[in-house]
């Protein structure tokens, strides 16, 4: 995503917390679902905020299928706190997909996924016919 898609986004989207990561999305004006990462210094030197990276998008691929709108998602990594950036608390090891896969699940079932669906977004509505001529 480029910055000006960055920050529709943040101005027009739903925000959801995670811990340690925060969601922000809103329906797509096309017929795909993007993603837009943003990961914090604080979660780690560079290899580490790859592997988040890896990971973040590993899930955001495996779940946009299921997704009954497209989506424009932005997904901030805050601090190493959370799933995303750090395995079970206490192991000391990196997360696994498993785990990233079901934080993200968790968090974008909070989202306004009915109103999205109502709206209809401009590449989906239909075009008005015009009246017959004869």
């Amino acid at each position: 995503m480029r910055p000006d898609e960055f920050e529709r986004v943040f101005a027009e989207g739903e925000r959801v917390y995670g811990r340690g990561f925060q969601v922000v999305a809103r329906p797509a004006g096309g017929d795909r679902s993007r993603l837009g990462l943003a990961i914090a210094k604080r979660v780690g030197h560079a290899p580490r905020r790859a592997r988040v990276r890896r990971l973040a998008r590993a899930a955001f691929r495996a779940q946009r299928t299921t997704w009954p709108v497209p989506i424009e998602l932005v997904i901030v990594v805050r601090d190493d706190s959370g799933p995303l950036a750090s395995g079970p608390p206490g192991t000391g090891r990196p997360p696994r997909l498993r785990e990233v896969h079901r934080a993200l699940a968790k968090a974008l079932r909070r989202l306004p996924w009915r109103r999205w669906q109502a709206v209809p977004t401009p590449a989906s509505s239909p075009l008005p016919t015009p009246p017959d001529a004869s």
